[in-house]
């Protein structure tokens, strides 16, 4: 079990003020003290993101992690899939933060253009919001050929290499 810090860094008690998700599901099983650093994050840069994407069952990750599969044939149905992507955009089922409850995909006006100019060009251990224990881990220093501006994870699980289902 990795060491979560409850103190020192910024927090946001009222996250529903900040960040709200797609599905009430969604945010359930999503790890309390990363919704509270990134609504603080949020808070801090006066952003309020909407429509996020959480906690994700395996289940799904597997739907979605089979439908990229599907798409990265493309070779197979050139008329159907006529590009692939440079890099997988789902991770293996038991693979992604989501499915633990320590990964909120972002969402909400300004977030993308600001996450793009101002995190994206660093590393994950690199980033000014590292100072509210998150990062931005599909950057284009550690992910080159996959940015995400919107996936966020605690900075405890950006380096984290062993059991995702043991982490918190």
């Amino acid at each position: 079990m990795a060491e979560i810090l409850k103190t020192g860094y910024p927090m946001e008690s009222d996250t529903k003020k900040y960040l709200m998700f797609a599905a009430p599901a969604s945010n359930a099983k999503v790890n309390m003290i990363l919704q509270q650093r990134v609504a603080a994050w949020l808070r801090d840069n006066k952003f309020k993101a909407t429509g996020c994407f959480g906690y994700r069952a395996t289940a799904t990750q597997k739907r979605l992690y089979d439908k990229w599969i599907a798409y990265r044939n493309y070779r197979n149905f050139p008329t159907k899939y006529p590009a692939v992507p440079k890099a997988n955009p789902a991770a293996r089922p038991g693979m992604s933060w989501h499915e633990f409850g320590g990964a909120i995909d972002l969402q909400g006006v300004g977030i993308k253009a600001f996450v793009e100019k101002n995190i994206l060009p660093f590393g994950r251990n690199n980033q000014s919001c590292n100072k509210y224990g998150i990062s931005f881990t599909m950057n284009k220093v550690d992910a080159q050929t996959q940015l995400e501006w919107w996936h966020v994870v605690m900075v405890e699980s950006a380096n984290y290499k062993g059991d995702r289902s043991k982490f918190f």
